[in-house]
């Protein structure tokens, strides 16, 4: 079908199911005998279980990178009072990481991997800076779904790891112990 709008511009477009229709392109980059064979392709592509919809959303789909770049970034420098290091944590962490993946392949398996060996690699670091570095990832991907880049957070199941939080307990040696003392008996 040519649709024709009030404004000027036409489009090919091909009905999936009732009510449902699937926009192949604009008449001025489409033949109709383009058009007829791009619609046989996505109705035989339907036919066979796969929806052209959702075909054409992971083609769209803001890799990592282009999403921070784009939207996350502006965003966190406006509102964010700790931007420049947040971004410097994300940028350095996990652009290597998932930069040129689409948000949605960004898996919890991925994350623990990173993890991982970020706590036992050679250069190893403690537990909270690893979770400070995994709380910015799950800020940033937290405003992708509400910004409707992704439809479900691909971090929501992910703990963060468990820091020692037991103090040491220290005594105090004989001089310290006198030292003390003495103060106290000079401050009564």
């Amino acid at each position: 079908m040519l649709r024709t709008r009030s404004s000027g511009t036409h489009s090919y477009r091909v009905l999936l199911k009732h009510g449902q229709w699937y926009t192949l392109g604009s008449s001025t980059v489409l033949t109709p005998a383009a058009a007829r064979e791009l619609a046989r392709q996505v109705l035989g592509d339907l036919a066979h279980g796969i929806d052209p919809r959702e075909k054409k959303r992971k083609a769209a789909a803001a890799t990592f990178d282009t999403f921070l770049k784009l939207h996350y970034e502006p965003w966190a420098l406006t509102h964010l009072r700790s931007a420049s290091s947040f971004l410097r944590r994300l940028k350095i962490q996990f652009s290597p990481l998932f930069g040129g993946k689409p948000l949605t392949e960004i898996s919890p398996w991925a994350v623990e991997r990173w993890r991982s060996a970020r706590l036992r690699g050679e250069n190893a670091v403690k537990p909270g800076t690893v979770n400070r570095d995994l709380t910015a990832l799950k800020a940033c991907l937290s405003k992708a779904v509400q910004w409707r880049f992704v439809s479900v957070h691909p971090l929501q199941g992910v703990k963060r790891s468990k820091e020692d939080t037991t103090a040491i307990v220290r005594f105090l040696n004989a001089d310290e112990e006198a030292n003390l003392r003495a103060t106290l008996a000079a401050r009564d």
